[in-house]
């Protein structure tokens, strides 16, 4: 990338050289700037002229030459927003998919709706844990995290302390590592599951198990 040291000039550069290789190269361009800065996307056209490091400049050639090699912006930038907060997400986990949030506003309309103000969760494949957690953020009760995963649970764990500051509401949610229902004990009053691509074998064993 070779370009001057204003930040006008970077974001038209690296949109450039973003365009042949993803289709929303300038909102890419502004979150990678962005996070080398260490400021908002608003910031970088509030602040056309701003003189940007050398070092910065280096950092920001990295992760653009990853971005054009087909790295997810979300597992360059660890952050991918999903419901209302921005969950930490690297390659331990998928990254959350916006059709998604269907599945927890339709979980939390259900609860809603039966006047549940302290249900007992179980999300299952629970990954980042964003499914769980944006459900759980509405309501008291209990929250159990499931997943094969001990890598996806140690994610998990990041994004309870990230998103909860309460000391009591992160008491109430539990890790469990389990292939499904496997270690699941005890019964709950809601039960989400948003798993990666299922076997057949998979799909027949989740079903048994409801």
């Amino acid at each position: 990338m070779e370009t001057n040291n204003k930040l006008k000039s970077i974001l038209k550069q690296v949109s450039k050289d973003l365009q042949q290789t993803s289709q929303t190269y300038q909102l890419d361009a502004e979150l990678l700037i962005s996070y080398v800065l260490k400021k908002s996307r608003e910031y970088i056209y509030l602040n056309p002229d701003k003189i940007v490091l050398k070092t910065e400049l280096q950092q920001l050639n990295k992760i653009v030459k990853q971005r054009k090699e087909g790295k997810p912006i979300a597992y360059i930038i660890k952050e991918k927003p999903f419901f209302n907060h921005n969950f930490f997400v690297d390659n331990r986990v998928l990254i959350p998919r916006p059709e998604t949030e269907l599945l927890v506003e339709k979980a939390i309309n259900i609860l809603q709706e039966n006047e549940n103000k302290y249900p007992n969760i179980l999300d299952i494949c629970c990954g980042s844990g964003c499914v769980g957690l944006s459900i759980f953020d509405f309501f008291s009760g209990n929250l159990t995290l499931s997943d094969i995963s001990q890598d996806a649970l140690n994610v998990a764990k990041i994004n309870i302390t990230n998103i909860f500051q309460n000391k009591d509401k992160i008491s109430k949610i539990k890790l469990q590592k389990s292939d499904l229902f496997d270690e699941i004990t005890g019964s709950f009053d809601l039960i989400t599951a948003n798993p990666p691509y299922l076997s057949q074998k998979d799909m027949i064993k989740f079903g048994q198990n409801l």
